[in-house]
């Protein structure tokens, strides 16, 4: 794929160029414990989240997948995103 339609700074890098490990460890560590986070906030939400981001399935595969209507799926989809945006957001700052 090409990075042209990313903004240059998407990748934290050293003085060498290569991406900083230090940094793609802590944010994935933030990541695993907001996400740790969200499950005990509400299950399905994260639940959700495993099939949407992890599995890379579609609404409507999710929603097959855990019995739930697609509107569910996409109502319960965006509220885990802005609430894991605004967790990590506040880890990381």
């Amino acid at each position: 794929r090409s990075s042209a339609g990313r903004p240059s700074n998407c990748a934290a890098s050293s003085a060498d160029g290569s991406a900083s490990g230090d940094t793609r460890a802590d944010l994935l560590l933030v990541l695993d414990e907001a996400l740790n986070r969200l499950s005990r906030v509400s299950e399905s939400q994260s639940r959700i989240v495993e099939c949407r981001y992890f599995a890379g399935m579609t609404i409507d595969e999710t929603a097959a997948a855990l019995n739930i209507s697609p509107a569910t799926v996409a109502r319960q989809w965006n509220m885990a995103r802005t609430w894991l945006y605004k967790t990590m957001k506040d880890e990381l700052e």
